[in-house]
């Protein structure tokens, strides 16, 4: 029987968040790209990855930073060997047991079963609020015109 691209995706997601990093990297073929949009100064086990080995070092740092996560989809769409999809991630902090809720949206391609390009989308300025605690004042890192023309057009 052949999986479905929706059967892929969602079985990856599964893995990913309640296996083993070991188990997650089987979805992958060993050419795979993942780019994750968001800082990596910040999240440095995110960015770009080329090939199974980084993309390893990437799950096994999810792993190692989180001990419990969960997710829920909100949309899964797949089209041929697409897969689009929001889910929403519920991550525990393995150092201070702080929970990290945050909203994932990827795009996904699939050639013989396996994942070879994922794209991941997050809003890291919520995540960063997450992390440390509290909101930050994105304000105060903005050159004062540049915040005023940005009002302006609110």
């Amino acid at each position: 029987m052949t999986s479905t691209t929706r059967d892929l995706i969602t079985r990856y997601y599964d893995t990913l968040f309640t296996g083993t990093p070991q188990a997650a990297i089987a979805f992958f073929d060993e050419a795979a790209e993942y780019t994750c949009y968001a800082p990596v100064n910040v999240f440095p086990h995110l960015g770009y990855r080329k090939g199974k080995a980084l993309l390893l070092e990437t799950i096994e740092a999810l792993h190692h930073q989180f001990d419990s996560m969960s997710y829920v989809p909100r949309i899964i769409v797949t089209e041929g060997n697409n897969a689009a999809s929001m889910i929403d991630a519920r991550l525990r902090r393995r150092a201070d047991k702080r929970t990290i809720q945050t909203n994932l949206a990827h795009f996904t391609r699939f050639q013989n079963g396996l994942i070879i390009e994922h794209r991941l989308y997050l809003d890291s300025c919520d995540a960063v609020e997450q992390i440390v605690g509290h909101q930050l004042d994105f304000t105060k890192l903005l050159d004062p015109h540049i915040l005023s023309a940005l009002r302006a057009d609110a």
